[in-house]
This record gives C-alpha cells, sequence and structure tokens, in this order.
C-alpha cells in the first residue's frame, strides 16, 4: 500500500511541475514574427479581411502581402 501511496504523490508531482512549465509567460525578448502570404488577386478582398481579423488576435505578427495573377 505504501508503494502506491509514493508513486501518486510522485506522478502528481510530475504533472504538476509539467503544467507550470506550459503556462510560463512567453520571453520578452522575442524578436518580431512577419508573414508572407502570395495568393491571386481575385482573393486579395478576402485575404485582407482574414489579415485584418488575424492581427487583432495576433498583434505582434506582421503579415505582408503579395497580389497577383494565378498565372504568374
Amino acid at each position: 500500500m505504501k508503494t502506491k501511496s509514493l508513486l501518486s504523490i510522485f506522478l502528481i508531482a510530475v504533472m504538476i511541475a509539467a503544467v507550470s512549465g506550459c503556462l510560463s509567460e512567453k520571453p520578452k525578448d522575442t524578436k518580431p514574427v512577419e508573414i508572407t502570404v502570395s495568393a491571386a488577386i481575385s482573393l486579395s478582398d478576402a485575404f485582407k479581411d482574414i489579415g485584418t481579423e488575424f492581427q487583432t488576435k495576433y498583434p505582434e505578427v506582421k503579415i505582408n502581402f503579395n497580389f497577383g495573377a494565378s498565372g504568374s
């Protein structure tokens, strides 16, 4: 019975350590993220709307759009 108690305590401690590691804050010295999206010009309105919504959720990410003819 004693080994089951020790094993349970050990497993709980490991789970707490794993969860607390996942909850740590994001480092403050991270570089800004920049992505480029290339698409056909006919999709420009849709992608600009999606980009606006994305940037409200992730303001640290800069999106560059590259629109052109689909045959290019």
